[in-house]
C-alpha cells in the first residue's frame, strides 16, 4: 500500500499565523501535559479545566475565516 504525499503548495505560504499563536499553543500543550502527568485524564470532564484556561487567550476570528468559501478565497489572494 502506497501513501499519498500531498504536493508542496507555495500558495499556502501566504497564510499569516496569528501573533499569539505560539504563546497560545505553548500554554495549551503545557496544560494538557500537566493534566495527563497528574492523572486527571481519567476523569470524563478533565478537559473542562484546560478549556477554561485557554478560552481566556481567545481572539477574534478574522472575517475571511467566517466565509463558506474560506479556503478558495485564501488560495486565490
Amino acid at each position: 500500500m502506497a501513501l499519498a504525499i500531498p504536493a508542496y503548495d507555495e500558495s499556502l505560504l501566504c497564510l499569516k499565523v496569528p501573533d499569539r499563536f505560539l504563546e497560545v499553543a505553548e500554554v495549551t500543550l503545557r496544560e494538557f501535559f500537566n493534566a495527563i502527568v497528574a492523572g486527571k485524564d481519567v476523569d470524563p470532564s478533565w478537559k473542562k479545566a484546560i478549556y477554561k484556561v485557554i478560552c481566556k487567550l481567545d481572539s477574534e476570528v478574522p472575517e475571511v475565516f467566517k466565509s463558506p468559501n474560506c479556503l478558495q478565497e485564501l488560495l486565490h489572494e
